[in-house]
């Protein structure tokens, strides 16, 4: 029959156990396995020690099993724990620094593995991170290499490299027949994809440049600009200035109006309402959309356009004004 827990005092007189009588053998590093030692010496079931320490028999049992993650705090571990030893006559300090011990080897043990995990995880982003890379070098080397396989190196550019490498420039009278054979080859490429550096030194300029050479008016292009001579400028201001001409147009309703340049430039492009004047100069042909031409009023260079004959039946107009 069960004892009861008024009976636990004298049967723990009856059976002590002291701290010399405390298993020797490998459970003495177990503070849980002393506890339930020590507990079926004394013949207590759990729920007699439960009673007793006023605890549910799962926390009792949960000690015994060192099943220490269940409960909330290292503090009320160690409180139940001093509790259970000093009803089962156990040295309490001794078997608080037995539990202390195994606590902090559990402890370990979970920074262990924490720390093993972490460094796993840094292998794998490492792992990631270095494929990556070596995905975007295939890549590029790839591109690279379709790029050379079907956009060759240009010949004219290598032809030039090669003259360039080749051409020394001579001295004395030499000089201008070197001149002359750099020009000949000058005039075999396009200037416009060679760089000034790569003219100057096909024409052999420098600072030994004969007199004659050096007269003669030789065009240089470069890869935006062409360098024209001072008639050349004349000339173009000249047309410049015959193709140049003022339009203005008045609009008396809504109408869609564009308006292009001679240097296919988009002047206007907006619809236009009742009341709205329009006035620009600039280069010709004019090319002109109207979308209703019977709200626009236009005139050229001070005369009036006539639009019908350039009027659809859908009141649609596009025509192009030029001098002449």
């Amino acid at each position: 029959m069960p004892e009861s827990a008024q009976d636990l005092p004298n049967k723990s007189n009856d059976h002590s156990v002291t701290t010399d009588e405390m298993p020797t053998t490998s459970d003495s590093t177990f503070p849980g396995r002393i506890l339930r030692a020590a507990r079926e010496e004394l013949n207590y079931s759990i729920e007699q020690v439960a009673q007793e320490l006023h605890l549910r028999p799962s926390v009792v049992l949960a000690m015994e099993e060192e099943k220490y993650e269940e409960f909330s705090s290292d503090v009320f571990l160690k409180g139940y724990f001093r509790s259970y030893c000093r009803l089962v006559n156990l040295h309490e300090e001794r078997m608080v620094d037995l539990l202390e011990s195994q606590l902090q080897g559990l402890k370990k043990d979970i920074d262990d593995a924490v720390h093993l995990i972490k460094k796993e995880e840094q292998v794998k982003k490492q792992k990631k991170a270095f494929l990556g890379f070596l995905l975007v070098t295939l890549i590029v080397g790839l591109f690279s290499f379709l790029i050379t396989l079907f956009y060759p190196k240009d010949e004219t550019a290598v032809q030039i490299e090669s003259s360039l490498e080749t051409l020394s420039v001579p001295t004395g009278s030499a000089v201008a027949s070197a001149e002359n054979k750099a020009l000949k080859k000058a005039k075999l490429v396009d200037t416009d994809k060679i760089s000034p550096r790569m003219v100057n030194a096909l024409v052999g300029v420098s600072g030994h440049t004969d007199t004659a050479i050096k007269d003669k008016p030789v065009r240089e292009a470069t890869l935006d600009q062409t360098v024209i001579s001072e008639p050349d400028k004349e000339n173009h201001e000249k047309d410049l200035a015959v193709n140049f001409s003022i339009f203005e147009a008045v609009f008396t309703g809504d109408c869609w109006f564009k308006l292009t340049d001679g240097n296919q430039k988009t002047v206007f492009a907006a619809l236009k309402r009742e009341g709205d004047r329009i006035s620009y100069s600039g280069l010709t042909p004019f090319k002109v959309i109207l979308g209703d031409a019977a709200k626009a009023l236009l005139t050229f260079d001070g005369e009036s356009v006539n639009l019908k004959s350039y009027t659809a039946n859908n009141g649609r107009a596009q025509f192009t004004l030029n001098k002449g």
